[in-house]
């Protein structure tokens, strides 16, 4: 708002300084050409004065816009679960919890890759590697009705979101992932200005 304002001022100047300049050469200069020139060039100098501030004016209600939209989309909040145990002697699998805690719903939700992060020394593994279904609505945690989306198991295969390890002699799966503190998971959500953020686990908050 400073800036719009600076640089407003400075094209009011300039074209004040025309003018005054053609106010000058009309009073004093008897060339009558000059002054028409001069009118017409300070006519000209406002009307693209005008033009600057108003489009300045624009920009920065946009960057606004989008600073308010972020600031919304910082509060949509990721959490995971688990790990549970697989049923059917499916493995473990992991949950993640998608919560609005902003002023409007979000919609076209979308896990959209998560990952199991060991330690040193220890394997990384990828759990999703692409985006599952989508969760048309989320609505706030305030609202009426407003509850997390949580990922799987409706809304992901089952094949996602496993926790990883392998049968042991008894045929149970034994499960090296236990942490779901190390599990690093992407979503991806539109905001109600049309904007498509990702948000993850560690914090990222980005336009897509």
């Amino acid at each position: 708002m400073h800036r719009l304002v600076f640089s407003g001022a400075k094209a009011v100047l300039w074209v004040v300084g025309i003018g005054v300049g053609a106010f000058i050469l009309q009073r004093f200069d008897t060339g009558a050409g000059w002054t028409a020139s001069l009118s017409a060039i300070a006519t000209v100098g406002a009307t693209f004065a005008a033009l600057f501030i108003a489009t300045r004016a624009r920009t920065d209600r946009q960057a606004e816009q989008l600073a308010t939209d972020r600031a919304q989309a910082r509060l949509v909040l990721l959490e995971v679960d688990g790990p549970y145990p697989g049923q059917h002697n499916n493995p473990p699998y992991f949950i993640v919890h998608v919560e609005d805690n902003g002023q409007q719903p979000i919609l076209d939700v979308a896990l959209e890759s998560a990952e199991y992060v060991g330690g040193p020394g220890a394997q990384s593994m990828t759990l999703v590697g692409l985006p599952g279904a989508v969760v048309p609505i989320v609505k706030p945690e305030r609202a009426p009705g407003g509850l997390p989306v949580s990922f799987p198991p409706e809304n992901v295969t089952a094949e996602e979101l496993l926790a990883g390890g392998g049968l042991d002699g008894e045929g149970n799966y034994s499960n090296p992932n236990v942490s779901p503190s190390h599990v690093v998971a992407k979503v991806q959500f539109t905001d109600a200005s049309g904007n498509r953020w990702r948000r993850s686990t560690t914090g990222l908050v980005e336009l897509v």
